[in-house]
C-alpha cells in the first residue's frame, strides 16, 4: 500500500524523512500544525506496530487493535463502499488516522474534497514518522486538521453550493473515543447546516438583495458608518433588547437602569419599551421588508438608527437622530454599496439576524458587559413573544392528549391584523391564506433546545439556528467582552453567563451615564461624494451595457437547442455543439465579468451556483438526461441574467435621478 518505515525509539520522537516529507505537504495550509506536531518530544500513550492475520501492519494504541485484525484494507475499502454520494461537490469527513488505510484508499478514489480530522498530536506525529503519506497527502483536495477552529478554517474553504458531506470512522473510535467522536460530529452538522443554509439563502434572496439596497438610495447616501466609531464605549455596559416572553418581566428593572447603559432594541420590541416610558439609545433594523409598524411611533426622532444597506426603504422616511449603517460583511450587495462609495469594507457581522446586529454594533462601538434580554430563543410560559409587543397574541400551547406543541394565535383575526398592517394591498382571503401557511410551516419547523435547567423547551428551528450563531459570536468574542444572559427561563445560550438582570445592571451599571457627551463623541459627519457615486454607478451601467450581448448571444445558442429537446435528438451533433457553445460562452462571462464585477455577480449568483453545481456533478457525462439539464440551466441563466440586467440597469438609471435632484 505505502512505505513503513520501522521506527528507532518508542519513548521519544524523532525527525526523519518520511515525517519532514509528510509535514512538507500540510504546511502549505496548515502550518500551525506543522508546529505543533514537531514540538511533540515524548510519546505519552504506549504505540506498537504490528501484523494482522492478513500480514498487513496495524496501529496498536494502548493494546488496543486501531485496524481490523482480519483486513485492514477490506476495512477501508467498506468505508468507501459505504459512502452515499461520491461526486466533485462532496466533502469526505474522516475522524481518525490509523496508519492511513482509509486516507489512503479514498485520496485514490473519491472525487470531492477529504478532510482528515486526528484529535491526538502523537498519533499524528507517530504515523508520519512511520508512514510514508506522500501520495495522499500531495493531492490539492487533501487536508489534515487536529482541532476544532483548524476544520472549520478548511471545511469552511472547500464548502460550495448545494456541498454533500459524508462522515467515515473506524470501529476503533466509535469505541475507545467516543466522546470526542460524538461532540465532533455535532460540530460537523452544525457547521454543516449554517453553511448550508447561508448559501442557498444567498442563491434565492441576492437579487433582492441589490433591489433594496438601490431603494431610497440618495438618503441612504447620506448615512454614517457605524464602522468610523470604533470602541467609541470602551467598557460602557450595553442592554440588547429582542421581544422574547422574558422581556415582560425585565421591564421594570430596565426601566430603573435605563440611564446606567446604551440600550439597542430590535424593532419588535420597540412598542414594549416604549408603553413602558423607555426610550432604547439604539434601534436596530435590518429586514428587507416593511416592518414600520413596529417602529411608527413619536419617539423615533429621540434614537439613532442602525440599518444595513439594504434594509427596507420605508425606515428611511421616519425621523432619526441619526441614521447608522452596519455594512455586514455576509452580502455582497453591502461591499457593492461600499465600492461605488470607494470607501473601505471593514469586516462586520449580522448572521442576516437582527439580534446578532445588535450584538456585533455593541461589540464594535467597545461596549462591556454585552446583556441579553428578551433573547429566550424558545417559547417560554406558553409565550411566543413578549406582552405588549406587536405580536403578543402568538402563543405555544402543548395538547396534553398526545404531548405534541403546537403554535397559534389566542385570535385569530386580532392577529392577522397585527401582522399583516401593512399589506394594504392584500385581500382579507389572501391574508387569511398566508397566515394559515405562516402557521402551518412553524408548526412543521418546531424543534427542542436546551434550557438554562436542563430541561428541553420547544422553538422554531430559525431560533435554533440563532443559537449556533450566537454560540459562534461567543465563541470569537468572549475575550473583547464580558458577555452576560439576562432572559431568564429561556434558552440557554453557550459561551454566556446567565444572570438575572437586577443583579447584573445593579453590579455594572451602577452610574447614570453622560450620554450627550457619548454621543456627541460619536463620528456625524457624513463621508460620501455624491458626485464619485453617479461616476461608479454609471460606470456599472457601461458594464451591464457590454455583456448584455453575450447574454443576448447565449439566449439564441438556448432557443436553438429547443429543436433538438423538442424532437428529442439530445445526443445529436446539433444540440452537442449548441451545449458546448453556451458553455464557452458561459465560461467566458465568468471570467471576463462575473468574476470582475460584483454587480453582475449578485444578478446571477443563483443560476452561476445552480450551473456550477451541475457541472462538478455531471463529471463529463453525457447522457440524454444531463443534455436535457444542461438546457434548462443554460435557459434559466441566459434569461433570467438578461432579465436582471435590463432590470438593475433601469434601477441604477432612477438611483442616479434621486441622487441628482
Amino acid at each position: 500500500m505505502y512505505n513503513l518505515i520501522s521506527l528507532l525509539n518508542w519513548g521519544s520522537a524523532g525527525m526523519n524523512g518520511s515525517l519532514e516529507k509528510n509535514l512538507m505537504y500540510i504546511s502549505r495550509y496548515n502550518a500551525s500544525l506543522v508546529d505543533k506536531i514537531k514540538n511533540i518530544t515524548v510519546y505519552k500513550n504506549h504505540y506498537e506496530i504490528n501484523t494482522n492475520l492478513s500480514g498487513e501492519y496495524n496501529l496498536i494504541i494502548n493494546k488496543n487493535p486501531v485496524h481490523s485484525l482480519t483486513g485492514a484494507q477490506d476495512e477501508a475499502a467498506a468505508l468507501f463502499s459505504a459512502l452515499p454520494h461520491n461526486s466533485r461537490n462532496s466533502v469526505h469527513v474522516i475522524f481518525g488516522l490509523g496508519l492511513g488505510y482509509v486516507l489512503d484508499i479514498f485520496s485514490q478514489k473519491t472525487k470531492g474534497s477529504i478532510i482528515l480530522f486526528e484529535p491526538d498530536l502523537e498519533t499524528l506525529r507517530l504515523v508520519f514518522e512511520a508512514v510514508d503519506l506522500g501520495d495522499a497527502l500531495s493531492r490539492e483536495n487533501v487536508f489534515v486538521v487536529s482541532d476544532l477552529p483548524e476544520f472549520e478554517k478548511v471545511f469552511e474553504s472547500v464548502f460550495r453550493y448545494k456541498t454533500r458531506v459524508s462522515f467515515s470512522y473506524l470501529d476503533y473510535y466509535l469505541h475507545f473515543s467516543s466522546d470526542i467522536l460524538e461532540c465532533f460530529k455535532n460540530e460537523l452538522n452544525r457547521l454543516y447546516s449554517i453553511y448550508s443554509f447561508n448559501f442557498i439563502y444567498q442563491a434565492k434572496e441576492m437579487n433582492l438583495f441589490f433591489q433594496k439596497t438601490l431603494a431610497n438610495l440618495s438618503k441612504k447616501y447620506k448615512g454614517l458608518l457605524l464602522t468610523d466609531n470604533k470602541n467609541k464605549f470602551k467598557n460602557i455596559p450595553a442592554v440588547i433588547v429582542s421581544a422574547g416572553p422574558s422581556l415582560s418581566k425585565n421591564i421594570e428593572i430596565l426601566k430603573k437602569y435605563k440611564d446606567n447603559a446604551i440600550i439597542f432594541c430590535v424593532g419588535t420590541a420597540l412598542k414594549t419599551l416604549y408603553k413602558n416610558d423607555i426610550i432604547p439609545d439604539f434601534l436596530n433594523v435590518i429586514e428587507k421588508c416593511n416592518t414600520s409598524f413596529h417602529y411608527d411611533l413619536p419617539c423615533t426622532k429621540d434614537m439613532m438608527l442602525i440599518a444595513e444597506p439594504y434594509t427596507s426603504s420605508s425606515v428611511f422616511d421616519f425621523e432619526f437622530k441619526e441614521r447608522f449603517f452596519s455594512v455586514s460583511l455576509e452580502v455582497d450587495s453591502n461591499r457593492w454599496f461600499l465600492e461605488k462609495a470607494n470607501k473601505e469594507f471593514i469586516p462586520f457581522e449580522t448572521k442576516g439576524t437582527v439580534s446578532y446586529q445588535a450584538l456585533s454594533s455593541a461589540l464594535y462601538l467597545g461596549c462591556s458587559p454585552i446583556i441579553l434580554i428578551g433573547q429566550d430563543l424558545a417559547y417560554t410560559d406558553g409565550q411566543c413573544y413578549a406582552k405588549g409587543s406587536e405580536f403578543d397574541g402568538l402563543e405555544c400551547i402543548k395538547d396534553e392528549t398526545t404531548g405534541v406543541y403546537k403554535i397559534c394565535p389566542r385570535n385569530f383575526e386580532q392577529y392577522k391584523a397585527a401582522y399583516y398592517k401593512n399589506n394594504f394591498n392584500w385581500s382579507d382571503e389572501e391574508k387569511t391564506a398566508h397566515l394559515i401557511a405562516r402557521l402551518n410551516k412553524l408548526n412543521k419547523s418546531l424543534v427542542f433546545v436546551d434550557s438554562q435547567d436542563g430541561s428541553k423547551l420547544p422553538t422554531e428551528s430559525g431560533y435554533a439556528l440563532f443559537l449556533e450563531y450566537i454560540k459562534d459570536f461567543a465563541k470569537k468574542h468572549s475575550g473583547e467582552a464580558e458577555l452576560i444572559n439576562c432572559s431568564i427561563g429561556g434558552a440557554l445560550i453557550h459561551g454566556f453567563e446567565t444572570q438575572t438582570l437586577e443583579q447584573t445592571l445593579s453590579k455594572y451599571s451602577t452610574n447614570i451615564l453622560d450620554k450627550k457627551q457619548l454621543f456627541d463623541g460619536l463620528k456625524k459627519e457624513t463621508s460620501f461624494d455624491k458626485e464619485l457615486i453617479i461616476k461608479n454607478l454609471k460606470d456599472d451601467i457601461l458594464a451591464l451595457n457590454e455583456v448584455k450581448t453575450l447574454f443576448e448571444k447565449g439566449k439564441n445558442i438556448v432557443k436553438s437547442m429547443s429543436c433538438s429537446v423538442k424532437r428529442n435528438c439530445l445526443l445529436g451533433h446539433d444540440m452537442l455543439s449548441s451545449v458546448k457553445k453556451a458553455a464557452d460562452l458561459y465560461v467566458n462571462i465568468t471570467n471576463n465579468f462575473t468574476n470582475k464585477n460584483r454587480l453582475l455577480k449578485m444578478l446571477v449568483l443563483k443560476e452561476n451556483y445552480e450551473l456550477g453545481y451541475f457541472m462538478k456533478e455531471s463529471d463529463g457525462e453525457m447522457s440524454e438526461n444531463v443534455m436535457k439539464s444542461f438546457y434548462s440551466l443554460f435557459d434559466d441563466y441566459y434569461k433570467s441574467g438578461l432579465d436582471r440586467i435590463m432590470e438593475a440597469e433601469s434601477l441604477i438609471n432612477k438611483a442616479i435621478s434621486e441622487l441628482k435632484e
